[in-house]
Formats: structure tokens, sequence, C-alpha cells
């Protein structure tokens, strides 16, 4: 068992040096993680979803979404979400843009606009400024 300089042995060295490894990596980890935020805070709030079409009722409010959810660093395959859905979605602070999925690009898309809710009660999900008494999401199209 030979010594080193300090008065440490083979052994402690090598745990000291595989902690020193352990708090590397966990450092850099946590750096990248801290990157990561800042780009996403930077390029401003990712969307949680991103409707491709709309179905509306005869009497002119949303019956039912196309949508893609995010899940994690992905998004879903197409989910359908009715009216009260997607109603529960935004009222908890989740965003939705219209869109496209990009072809041959599974996690691309074409964004659109922003959704949002409007009116007294806020129940009218619309993409527009000035809401009217009806939902309406500019250039998606009907299915």
């Amino acid at each position: 068992m030979s010594r080193y300089q300090g008065g440490f042995d083979n052994q402690q060295v090598l745990r000291y040096a595989k902690n020193v490894e352990k708090l590397t990596l966990a450092l850099s980890l946590e750096s990248v993680v801290k990157l990561l935020e800042e780009q996403d805070i930077m390029a401003g709030r990712k969307p949680d979803g991103v409707i491709e079409a709309v179905r509306y009722s005869p009497q002119g409010n949303i019956e039912l979404v196309r949508a893609y959810e995010r899940r994690g660093f992905i998004f879903s395959d197409v989910v359908l979400l009715n009216r009260q859905a997607l109603l529960e979605k935004l009222q908890n602070g989740l965003v939705f843009v219209t869109g496209q999925r990009t072809h041959y690009r599974a996690n691309v898309f074409d964004t659109g606009k922003t959704l949002h809710l409007a009116g007294s009660g806020k129940s009218i999900i619309t993409t527009k400024e000035q809401a009217g008494t009806q939902d309406f999401l500019a250039n998606v199209p009907m299915f």
C-alpha cells in the first residue's frame, strides 16, 4: 500500500477521484438544465398544444378540435378534444397555438396564433384580439 505525500492511501485517492467525477457530472448536468431553462425563457414559453383542425357546432361554438399535446420534449399523436376539455386546459394556464405539423418532421410545427379566453365570463375561445359572441380560430381548417 503506497502513500502519497499528503498521507492518503490508494483507496482514499480513488474514492476522492470518483466523488470528484460524480460532482463534475452533477455540476455539468445542472448547468445544462439551467441553460435549457434560460433558452426556453428567452425564446418565450413553448406551446403545450398545437391545434390542427376545428369543428364548430351550429351555434358557432367549438365542438371538437384535432390537436397535438406536448408530452415533455415531444408531442403526442393526434388527440381529439371537445370544447369543455380545451376550455379546462386553457383555464389551467396551458398554452395552445394554431398550426400544422411539418411533413416528415415529427416534432416540428408551423405555428400560428395563440388561443386565449375572452368575453365577460372568459368562456369564448378565440385567436382574435376583439372577441365576438362565438368561438373563432383564425386560419384553422374545419373537419
